[in-house]
């Protein structure tokens, strides 16, 4: 075969024929096969080998943990299991193109994940598409879904499957945002697709978890209508018991490592009786699989005997090693290494596409050109090879720590640089701190909000996050903070969180969606009088003298504030801040707050 057929081929993507050309020729010829058999032959090997690759590419991207066959279950050891109907709808798939779903019930360690896996693998064999995800994976999805505004993108994403495993679910407790979009995604699928449910409650106790009777209720009747449910709370567990000398707790006792067992009884913990991984501590309910354990209520965990008494008992590694000496657990386990962190991938800048990513922000986004331009000196902003807008989050020490993105094209774009640590650092400007800080969704609100308040300092948490790792260093600097997240409902649901986290923190509402919607207002509103003679219709006569567009009040009072809508009966005699809009409840406001200065009305309105 020459080189350029056999690049062809590959072009083709026909690897099988450009790898066994010669063998197919010479087995042609050793059998006498006519021409049309050959070609039946290359084609048949051909379909069969991209059919085998699409299987695999297929279980690639179900990212199941084990690919465990309903060939492989031990059947035998629950003879209490309906085996008769699990092969049933395993041998016919009927429910697949039913749109039904299965639901497997029972203690931990029945089987229940190993089932709703052979039968995720048995239909991607045959065709279908699948993902498996776990219950907490899944709800922290779509609870990060809701601070980037991206709900719909990933409920699109767990819709387009043809059969989704959700495993595990009742693990973990969820806040009302996670059960409403859990709810909507099995809303969605139902009667459409398929879905699979695997879980250590009964139904009875599902509202113990989701912590909504009405929603329980209606989730469960959509679950059930179209279901076929195994109840495996009589099977007993699969998962290996530790034998008397390697469980220090002795034979009969709750499944645990060796000093993780002797940790939780000596520290008063008790273990549940429905679950045998299940321990009730002081600090919430533990899940033990192991030499690791995770806390549901306080959403941490670690791995080892050490971990497991410093999380307990709130002392650090020395003294937690003291307290086992002292405890007769001599031989503590190891901690586990959690998986190392993708390294970050900074965008390299391109200064040729710079102009057109500053004359986005300039233009359509009104943000101040003097604002702008030391962001780009110092390397703070730039553009990328797409020309999308790069802004830097630096840590406390300076560094590089991500890069929020910003597409400047005619689709609205953003997103983060690969391996970015939104835990460690953010975008701020000015980039010296300030007495006083406040929170933005994104780096053009903050840049926003600083045109419009040139006083504090304006932090982009880079998504409506109502408490990032960094916010607590930020507190103990004891300034005012006030949380300007969106005027929508995302951003009113992660501000009540972050206020009722930190009580100390205020909240300051745009006057429109965003802090950039304000600033951009405020300059059409400064730009309309000397455009309305241009189009043929008078400018507006006004009483008093105007401030970028907006009346002025009575000699005797101060002017308002682009953005804001005066309070009534407000406590307070000095107007709201400036593009905000008051509390319900209007507290005293942050001592920064005032008049527009003559620099921002010139940054903002363009004024002379």
């Amino acid at each position: 075969m020459t080189d350029e057929l056999q690049a062809k081929l590959r072009a083709l993507r026909l690897p099988r024929l450009a790898k066994h050309w010669d063998q197919d020729l010479q087995e042609a010829a050793r059998q006498r096969m006519s021409h049309a058999a050959l070609l039946t032959h290359i084609v048949e090997e051909e379909y069969r080998l991209q059919g085998d690759r699409a299987r695999q590419q297929r279980l690639r991207r179900a990212r199941l943990p084990e690919p465990w066959t309903i060939e492989t279950f031990p059947f035998d050891r629950q003879p209490k299991l309906n085996r008769k109907a699990i092969f049933a709808l395993y041998d016919t798939l009927d429910f697949l193109a039913k749109a039904q779903n299965i639901i497997w019930l029972g203690r931990t360690g029945c089987g229940k994940t190993g089932l709703a896996s052979s039968f995720l693998v048995g239909a991607i064999q045959r065709g279908a598409t699948g993902r498996y995800v776990l219950f907490a994976d899944l709800v922290a999805e779509l609870y990060q879904a809701v601070a980037l505004h991206a709900q719909e993108a990933v409920l699109q994403k767990y819709l387009r499957w043809d059969l989704l495993l959700i495993d595990e679910i009742g693990y973990v407790e969820v806040e009302p945002v996670q059960v409403g979009l859990f709810f909507t995604l099995m809303q969605k699928r139902h009667r459409k697709k398929s879905t699979l449910l695997t879980s250590n409650l009964g139904f009875s106790d599902w509202g113990s978890f989701l912590k909504n009777d009405h929603l329980t209720a209606a989730l469960i009747d959509r679950l059930t209508e179209t279901s076929h449910v195994f109840n495996l709370r009589e099977c007993v567990t699969l998962r290996g018991k530790l034998s008397p000398t390697h469980d220090l707790a002795g034979a009969g006792q709750p499944t645990a490592g060796p000093s993780l067992s002797v940790g939780l009884r000596r520290s008063g913990a008790v273990p549940d009786r429905a679950d045998p991984h299940k321990w009730h501590t002081a600090q919430g309910v533990l899940s033990v699989t192991g030499a690791q354990f995770i806390n549901w209520n306080l959403g941490g965990g670690g791995g080892g005997a050490i971990d497991l008494v410093m999380h307990l008992h709130g002392v650090g590694f020395g003294q937690a090693l003291e307290w086992l000496e002292r405890h007769g657990a001599t031989s503590p386990i190891p901690p586990v290494s959690p998986p190392p962190r993708p390294p970050l991938r900074l965008p390299e800048p391109t200064p040729e596409h710079l102009a057109h990513v500053r004359r986005y922000l300039v233009e359509p986004r009104r943000l101040p050109p003097a604002l702008l331009d030391p962001l780009i000196a110092t390397g703070n902003l730039y553009a990328d090879a797409r020309a999308n807008a790069v802004f830097l989050l630096r840590g406390p020490d300076g560094q590089p720590v991500g890069a929020e993105l910003r597409g400047t094209g005619l689709v609205p774009w953003r997103g983060m640089a690969p391996g970015s640590r939104k835990d460690r650092g953010c975008f701020a400007v000015p980039t010296t701190p300030r007495a006083v800080s406040l929170l933005c969704e994104s780096a053009i609100d903050a840049l926003s909000c600083h045109a419009l308040h040139p006083d504090p300092r304006c932090l982009s948490t880079a998504g409506a996050r109502p408490d990032p790792v960094w916010l607590a260093d930020l507190l103990a600097q004891g300034g005012p903070v006030s949380c300007g997240f969106d005027l929508d409902a995302t951003g009113e649901a992660m501000a009540q969180v972050m206020i009722a986290r930190h009580p100390a923190i205020q909240r300051l509402r745009p006057s429109h969606k965003d802090w950039n919607d304000v600033l951009r207002a405020g300059v059409e509103r400064a730009r309309a009088p000397q455009l309305a003679p241009a189009c043929g219709r008078p400018p507006p006569v006004a009483a008093a003298p105007t401030l970028l567009g907006i009346a002025a009040r009575k000699p005797s009072s101060e002017p308002p504030l682009l953005g804001t809508t005066p309070a009534r009966n407000h406590p307070c005699s000095e107007p709201p801040l400036l593009g905000t809009t008051p509390a319900r409840n209007p507290q005293k406001l942050p001592p920064w707050k005032g008049k527009l200065t003559a620099r921002a009305a010139r940054q903002v309105g363009h004024c002379p």
